[in-house]
Protein backbone atom coordinates (compact mmCIF):
# COMPACT_ATOMS: atom_id res chain seq x y z
CA UNK A 1 0.00 0.00 0.00
CA UNK A 2 2.54 2.49 0.65
CA UNK A 3 2.76 2.88 -3.56
CA UNK A 4 -0.67 4.58 -3.39
CA UNK A 5 0.35 6.84 -0.67
CA UNK A 6 1.55 9.70 -3.37
CA UNK A 7 -1.24 9.27 -5.31
CA UNK A 8 -3.47 10.66 -2.57
CA UNK A 9 -3.84 14.03 -3.83
CA UNK A 10 -4.23 13.42 -7.73
CA UNK A 11 -7.46 13.73 -9.14
CA UNK A 12 -9.74 10.64 -10.26
CA UNK A 13 -8.81 9.86 -13.23
CA UNK A 14 -5.16 9.87 -12.69
CA UNK A 15 -5.63 7.89 -9.36
CA UNK A 16 -8.06 5.78 -11.06
CA UNK A 17 -5.64 5.10 -14.08
CA UNK A 18 -2.07 4.92 -11.87
CA UNK A 19 -3.46 2.64 -8.86
CA UNK A 20 -5.09 0.42 -11.36
CA UNK A 21 -1.67 0.62 -13.49
CA UNK A 22 0.42 -0.16 -10.41
CA UNK A 23 -1.64 -2.96 -9.49
CA UNK A 24 -1.97 -4.99 -12.92
CA UNK A 25 1.77 -4.61 -12.67
CA UNK A 26 2.00 -6.25 -9.18
CA UNK A 27 -0.67 -8.70 -10.15
CA UNK A 28 1.57 -9.77 -13.93
CA UNK A 29 4.60 -9.94 -12.01
CA UNK A 30 3.76 -12.33 -9.46
CA UNK A 31 2.29 -14.24 -11.91
CA UNK A 32 5.54 -14.46 -13.83
CA UNK A 33 7.37 -15.37 -10.61
CA UNK A 34 4.81 -18.08 -10.20
CA UNK A 35 5.18 -19.61 -13.83
CA UNK A 36 9.24 -19.32 -13.04
CA UNK A 37 9.22 -21.39 -9.77
CA UNK A 38 7.01 -24.19 -11.78
CA UNK A 39 3.75 -23.11 -10.38
CA UNK A 40 1.30 -23.85 -12.80
CA UNK A 41 -1.30 -22.89 -10.34
CA UNK A 42 -1.29 -19.09 -9.68
CA UNK A 43 -1.31 -19.10 -6.08
CA UNK A 44 -3.87 -17.58 -3.87
CA UNK A 45 -2.24 -14.53 -3.38
CA UNK A 46 -1.65 -13.57 -6.82
CA UNK A 47 -5.90 -14.53 -7.76
CA UNK A 48 -6.79 -12.26 -4.70
CA UNK A 49 -4.39 -9.33 -6.42
CA UNK A 50 -6.42 -10.29 -9.87
CA UNK A 51 -9.70 -9.90 -8.28
CA UNK A 52 -8.96 -7.16 -6.51
CA UNK A 53 -8.06 -4.80 -9.78
CA UNK A 54 -11.41 -6.64 -11.20
CA UNK A 55 -13.30 -5.29 -7.37
CA UNK A 56 -11.42 -1.58 -7.73
CA UNK A 57 -12.74 -0.69 -10.82
CA UNK A 58 -16.25 -2.16 -10.13
CA UNK A 59 -16.22 -0.30 -6.47
CA UNK A 60 -14.77 2.75 -7.95
CA UNK A 61 -17.84 2.77 -10.76
CA UNK A 62 -20.48 1.87 -8.00
CA UNK A 63 -19.12 4.94 -5.84
CA UNK A 64 -19.44 7.11 -9.00
CA UNK A 65 -22.78 5.97 -9.67
CA UNK A 66 -23.61 7.54 -6.06
CA UNK A 67 -24.17 3.66 -4.54
CA UNK A 68 -21.79 3.47 -2.23
CA UNK A 69 -19.47 5.68 -0.52
CA UNK A 70 -15.89 5.38 0.82
CA UNK A 71 -14.60 8.64 1.93
CA UNK A 72 -12.77 9.58 -1.37
CA UNK A 73 -9.99 8.08 0.27
CA UNK A 74 -8.05 6.30 -2.19
CA UNK A 75 -6.25 3.95 0.30
CA UNK A 76 -9.38 2.87 1.60
CA UNK A 77 -10.99 2.44 -1.50
CA UNK A 78 -7.76 -0.09 -2.42
CA UNK A 79 -7.97 -1.95 1.42
CA UNK A 80 -11.87 -2.41 0.02
CA UNK A 81 -10.86 -4.11 -3.20
CA UNK A 82 -8.59 -6.57 -1.27
CA UNK A 83 -11.29 -7.22 1.28
CA UNK A 84 -13.88 -7.77 -1.37
CA UNK A 85 -11.19 -9.92 -3.34
CA UNK A 86 -10.81 -11.97 -0.43
CA UNK A 87 -14.53 -12.55 0.18
CA UNK A 88 -15.33 -13.32 -3.02
CA UNK A 89 -12.34 -15.93 -3.36
CA UNK A 90 -12.63 -17.37 0.44
CA UNK A 91 -16.38 -17.31 1.56
CA UNK A 92 -18.23 -16.56 -1.09
CA UNK A 93 -17.67 -20.23 -2.59
CA UNK A 94 -19.21 -21.17 1.03
CA UNK A 95 -22.31 -19.57 0.40
CA UNK A 96 -22.74 -20.35 -3.35
CA UNK A 97 -23.15 -24.15 -2.33
CA UNK A 98 -25.10 -23.43 0.25
CA UNK A 99 -27.65 -21.70 -1.55
CA UNK A 100 -27.60 -23.65 -4.51
CA UNK A 101 -31.59 -24.39 -4.06
CA UNK A 102 -32.73 -21.17 -4.09
CA UNK A 103 -30.23 -20.48 -6.60
CA UNK A 104 -32.02 -22.63 -8.80
CA UNK A 105 -35.71 -21.55 -8.16
CA UNK A 106 -34.68 -17.86 -8.39
CA UNK A 107 -32.65 -18.33 -12.03
CA UNK A 108 -29.83 -17.23 -11.05
CA UNK A 109 -31.00 -14.12 -9.37
CA UNK A 110 -30.25 -15.24 -5.83
CA UNK A 111 -26.57 -15.16 -6.96
CA UNK A 112 -27.37 -11.20 -6.60
CA UNK A 113 -27.80 -11.49 -2.92
CA UNK A 114 -25.12 -13.29 -2.07
CA UNK A 115 -22.73 -10.55 -3.68
CA UNK A 116 -24.63 -7.75 -2.04
CA UNK A 117 -23.42 -10.17 1.05
CA UNK A 118 -20.16 -9.85 -0.33
CA UNK A 119 -20.22 -6.30 0.44
CA UNK A 120 -21.90 -6.23 3.67
CA UNK A 121 -19.18 -8.31 4.89
CA UNK A 122 -16.57 -5.95 3.35
CA UNK A 123 -18.42 -2.88 4.79
CA UNK A 124 -18.22 -4.36 8.30
CA UNK A 125 -14.71 -5.13 7.68
CA UNK A 126 -13.67 -1.81 6.43
CA UNK A 127 -15.59 1.05 8.39
CA UNK A 128 -14.96 4.27 5.63
CA UNK A 129 -16.64 1.89 2.75
CA UNK A 130 -20.55 2.56 3.27
CA UNK A 131 -23.51 0.83 1.58
CA UNK A 132 -26.46 3.48 1.73
CA UNK A 133 -29.58 1.15 1.72
CA UNK A 134 -30.63 -2.47 0.38
CA UNK A 135 -31.43 -1.47 -3.20
CA UNK A 136 -27.99 1.15 -3.94
CA UNK A 137 -26.68 -2.14 -2.27
CA UNK A 138 -28.07 -5.02 -4.79
CA UNK A 139 -27.44 -2.06 -7.59
CA UNK A 140 -23.61 -1.69 -6.27
CA UNK A 141 -23.35 -5.42 -7.00
CA UNK A 142 -24.95 -5.30 -10.23
CA UNK A 143 -21.84 -2.84 -11.01
CA UNK A 144 -19.58 -5.43 -9.57
CA UNK A 145 -21.08 -8.33 -11.63
CA UNK A 146 -20.75 -6.14 -14.83
CA UNK A 147 -17.38 -5.04 -13.71
CA UNK A 148 -16.19 -9.08 -13.46
CA UNK A 149 -18.10 -9.81 -17.01
CA UNK A 150 -15.69 -7.05 -18.85
CA UNK A 151 -12.60 -7.36 -17.00
CA UNK A 152 -12.61 -10.72 -15.13
CA UNK A 153 -11.90 -12.49 -18.52
CA UNK A 154 -8.83 -10.61 -19.43
CA UNK A 155 -7.63 -11.23 -15.75
CA UNK A 156 -8.01 -14.64 -16.24
CA UNK A 157 -6.49 -14.87 -19.96
CA UNK A 158 -3.20 -13.02 -17.88
CA UNK A 159 -3.10 -15.67 -15.11
CA UNK A 160 -4.56 -18.53 -15.60
CA UNK A 161 -3.39 -19.44 -19.33
CA UNK A 162 0.32 -20.39 -19.74
CA UNK A 163 2.35 -18.12 -21.89
CA UNK A 164 3.30 -19.91 -25.37
CA UNK A 165 6.27 -20.98 -26.30
CA UNK A 166 7.92 -20.52 -29.57
CA UNK A 167 9.68 -23.83 -30.66
CA UNK A 168 12.17 -23.41 -33.78
CA UNK A 169 12.44 -26.48 -35.89
CA UNK A 170 15.47 -27.60 -37.33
Amino acid sequence: LALFVPLAGLAWPTQLAATAGLTLIGVLAAARVARLLGRKDPGLVVRILATAVVCFVGVWLAAVLDLVSYGDNILTLVLTALVLAAANLLIRPFFMILSIPFIVVTLGLFIWLINALMLWITSFLVPPFDLEGFWKTIGAAFILWIANMVLGGVMRDFIEKPQRETVLLD
